[in-house]
């Protein structure tokens, strides 16, 4: 079962309410941990995530109004996922190194570049999808085009990736690790 914590866009003022669910994975399937394995739509009202059959690797999907969970065709091979800002989409990265956009309204698997498949990514209000390469953070229109570099290792500070980017203030800031080792206290 996957336990899914809901945040919320309200002001910290306002009544808010806690919602609780439990999703039970489909018959053999294991959740893929990853650090972006499960995304949660930005209404709140869908959950994705990696799941593992077979030692294939695939994304699902489960509207909390249906009861079924479901495989998003053409996700095979998908080790991270996230929303596009409508809910309409998701980002994935594929354990070949590529970054995908697919559709869920209409199942159409567009594949922008190639990308770190383990760093994450982040799709923001202005459709710019922003994604970790070895060499830094890099950004591409989900519509397609050439990517753009948004940030470079400091190789003389120990950096040794930049990952996890998280788009706010409707995608204007980029919150990202810095990674500079792998023990405890090395990210930041």
């Amino acid at each position: 079962a996957i336990t899914v914590r809901m945040l919320s866009q309200q002001s910290p003022r306002a009544n808010r309410s806690v919602a609780r669910l439990e999703i039970n994975l489909p018959s053999g399937v294991e959740l893929y941990a990853n650090s972006q394995s499960v995304a949660v739509s930005p209404d709140s009202m869908t959950l994705a995530f990696v799941g593992v059959s077979g030692g294939i690797r695939q994304i699902f999907v489960r509207h909390f109004d249906q009861f079924d969970t479901a495989p998003v065709p053409g996700s095979e091979t998908g080790s991270e996922c996230f929303f596009s800002p409508d809910g309409r989409s998701l980002g994935v990265l594929t354990n070949q190194g590529q970054l995908k956009t697919i559709s869920l309204t209409n199942g159409l698997v567009v594949t922008l570049t190639e990308a770190d498949f383990t760093a994450g990514g982040a799709w923001a209000p202005d459709n710019q999808i922003t994604f970790s390469r070895p060499d830094g953070l890099w950004r591409i229109r989900a519509a397609g085009g050439m990517p753009t570099q948004l940030t470079r290792l400091n190789r003389s500070k120990g950096e040794q990736s930049h990952g996890t980017p998280t788009a706010i203030a409707d995608g204007k800031v980029i919150l990202f690790t810095v990674v500079t080792g792998s023990g405890r206290g090395e990210a930041h």
